[in-house]
C-alpha cells in the first residue's frame, strides 16, 4: 500500500472517531448514519486486506493503482486542453461531455472507470486534427489509449488483493474509490449542521490528511459510533 493510502486511511480514522463524539448531531440523519457505517465498513475491508495481502499481491495492487492513476492524470490534461478548442468553436453540447476531473474519476469504480476513459478518448478522436493546434495530437492519444490498455490488463490481474464487503468481492483500489466516494458525500452532507460551529470545524480538521512519513502503521477501526441499520 502506498504512503498516500496509508495517510488517507489514518485520516479516516480520525474523522469516525470525530464523528462518534458527535453523534448527537447526525444519529437521527438517516442518509448520513449510512454514510458513516460505508465508511467504517470500507475502512475495515481496506485494513482486513492490507493484513492478509501479500507482497506479492501487494505489489500487484499497486501496479494497477499507478496505471489507473496514470490514465487519468493524463485524460483529466487532455481534457482541459480540449475544453479551450470546444470553447473557441462555441460546442457546449461536446464540451460538457468531455468535462471530466480528477475527482470525478476517483468517486468511479474500477469496472465504471475504464468505459468513462475509453469514450473520453472516442469523443477526442472524433474531433481529428482540429485539436492538433491545442495540443492533442496523435501521439497524445496513443498514449491515452496506451495507459488505458495498460489499466484494463493489470485491473484483471489473479494477483491482486481481493476481499470480502457484505457479500461482494472487492481489491484495495476499488475499496479506495468507494471509500473517497463516500467521504465526498459526508463533505457536503455535513453543512446540514453548518450553524454548530464546533463540531463543523471538528469534522473539518479531522478531514485533514497529514504526510505520516511512515509505512504500514496499524489501523484500528473505531467502535464508536456503534454500526446502525441504514
Amino acid at each position: 500500500m502506498r504512503q498516500r493510502d496509508e495517510n488517507y486511511m489514518s485520516m479516516a480514522v480520525v474523522t469516525l472517531k470525530t464523528l462518534g463524539a458527535n453523534t448527537t448531531y447526525w444519529s437521527s440523519n438517516n442518509p448520513f448514519k449510512a454514510l458513516v457505517n460505508y465508511i467504517r465498513e470500507d475502512l475495515a475491508a481496506l485494513n482486513a486486506a492490507r493484513v492478509a495481502g501479500g507482497d506479492v499481491s501487494t505489489g500487484a495492487t499497486i501496479d494497477k493503482e499507478i496505471a489507473g492513476d496514470a490514465a487519468i492524470e493524463h485524460a483529466v490534461r487532455l481534457s482541459k486542453l480540449a475544453q479551450i478548442y470546444l470553447l473557441d468553436a462555441n460546442n457546449n453540447t461536446l464540451l460538457n461531455q468531455i468535462r471530466i476531473s480528477q475527482t470525478q474519476m476517483d468517486r468511479l469504480t474500477d469496472g465504471e472507470l475504464t468505459p468513462v476513459l475509453q469514450s473520453f478518448h472516442d469523443k477526442l478522436i472524433s474531433l481529428g486534427n482540429l485539436v492538433d493546434p491545442y495540443g492533442i495530437n496523435t501521439a497524445q492519444l496513443v498514449k491515452l489509449q496506451s495507459l488505458i490498455n495498460q489499466f484494463v490488463s493489470i485491473k484483471s490481474n489473479p494477483r491482486l488483493i481481493v476481499v470480502d464487503r457484505k457479500g461482494h468481492t472487492a481489491d484495495i483500489s476499488s475499496l479506495f474509490r468507494h471509500l473517497r466516494a463516500n467521504f465526498y458525500k459526508t463533505d457536503r452532507l455535513i453543512h446540514i449542521w453548518n450553524d454548530n460551529h464546533q463540531f463543523m470545524n471538528d469534522y473539518q480538521n479531522a478531514r485533514i490528511i497529514i504526510n505520516l512519513g511512515t509505512r504500514h502503521r496499524p489501523v484500528v477501526v473505531p467502535t464508536i459510533p456503534p454500526a446502525t441499520s441504514a
